[in-house]
Formats: structure tokens, sequence, C-alpha cells
């Protein structure tokens, strides 16, 4: 009976199938051309700052500045913000072998579902056409609030991605593989018998040495955006 369940393939976005940041690409990429909402950010600071000394809930230090980087637009304008300018620029931020990865996963006929704290409808722009279809993308979700958009879900992060993926997928499925660059996704590592880390900063690698003793696969993967850096 187990095994008629489906498997699946867990998968963070940002610094796990990109080599950045979405945020943060998507505040340069506004500053770039509108550097007057600076001054918006700056207003954001007590936010920032209540965030990190009484454990607020992100989502609302990331809803400040994600209305400051939308204001003043149009729906339509606010949404195609929210992707990277061109095919070409987005193909240089993904990892070259996160595609490869994909077609083995589907081979094998285990579904991918990518879970991310960034906002669900940007990381769907930034998929598409990028790799292989997947079976389910999970972001913080978004919504429109007086001329911006904001989050309107708690910050998909944590224990809320296992919240999230129980939602959308109940518990009748079977755990293949878990892969991320945080230690924010500890609990989503947990879960899977395969657990992939890519990347991690070595603040990051310390700590799952000590959480699972190297009982994981530490991979080093490469994109064209670090590659035009210098950074190889």
């Amino acid at each position: 009976m187990e095994n008629s369940k489906t498997s699946y393939a867990f998968f963070d976005f940002d610094g796990t199938l990109i080599d950045a940041d979405s945020l943060q690409l998507l505040i340069r990429k506004v500053l770039k051309t509108q550097p007057w909402r600076l001054f918006l950010l700056c207003l954001t600071a007590p936010i920032l700052a209540s965030t990190v000394l009484f454990g607020w809930d992100k989502r609302y230090a990331k809803s400040a500045i994600l209305w400051c980087l939308t204001v003043f637009r149009t729906k339509r304008q606010s949404i195609a913000l929210l992707g990277p300018e061109s095919e070409l620029q987005k193909k240089q931020f993904f990892f070259k072998e996160a595609k490869e990865e994909f077609e083995k996963l589907r081979q094998q006929n285990i579904e991918i579902v990518v879970v991310s704290a960034s906002g669900q409808l940007w990381v769907r722009h930034w998929m598409k056409k990028q790799l292989p279809p997947v079976r389910l993308i999970i972001g913080s979700k978004l919504r429109f609030f007086c001329g911006g958009i904001i989050f309107s879900s708690a910050n998909c992060y944590k224990e809320e991605k296992l919240k999230r993926i129980q939602e959308h997928l109940g518990n009748n499925f079977q755990w293949h593989s878990s892969w991320s660059d945080h230690t924010a996704d500890l609990p989503l590592l947990k879960k899977a018998p395969l657990r992939f880390v890519i990347n991690p900063k070595i603040k990051h690698k310390t700590i799952f040495d000590n959480v699972f003793h190297q009982n994981y696969n530490l991979i080093k993967w490469h994109s064209a955006y670090k590659n035009n850096k210098g950074n190889s």
C-alpha cells in the first residue's frame, strides 16, 4: 500500500533554484529606475527593526517593502514588475544543474513541488519557461492594498512550509527528498529520507553538520550570474 503513494521532491526557491534572493533583486531593479522610492523604503525602518527585535512574522516587513516598490502603479504594472525583465536575464540566475535534476526526478515519476517564502506570484513568473513543469508552486500569498501589493498570508517559512504542504497535499503521499540551501528549511529537510543541501554558507553548513551528522548530500551548483560577477 505504501508503494502506491505518490512520491514528492520538495525544493526551496531562493538560493536553491536561483543563485540570488529574488526580493533583493526586485529592490535593485526598482531603485535602478526609480531611486526616489528609497525614501519610501527608509520609512519601513521601524517595522524592520521591530521584526528583528520582537520576532514578528516577516510578512509585515516584507509587505512594507513590497508595498513601497509597487505603490503608485497600476495592477498590471505591479504584476509585470514582479518578474525579471527578460527570459535571457532570468536564465542567468538559475543554477544550470537544476533543470537536469528536475528531468531526472520526472523520469523516476517523482512529483516536484517548489515551496518558497517568496511571493507565490513572482515565483511563478521566474519558473515559467526556465524549468520543466512542476506539480505545485507554494509561496507566500499576495494581494493588493491601498494602491500597492502586500503579503496576505503568513510568511511561507520554516514550519509554515509544512503546514502549507499539508493543506495542498494532505498526508497520503511519500516524501522522496528535500532540497535547500538554508537552515530555515530544517523542518523540510528533517521530513525527507533524502536531503540535498545546495551551496550553503559556512555558518549554515556547520548547523547542518550538527543536526544531521553529515547524513545529507552536499551539492555544489553553478550559475551564469556568479560566473559573470567573477565568483566561480
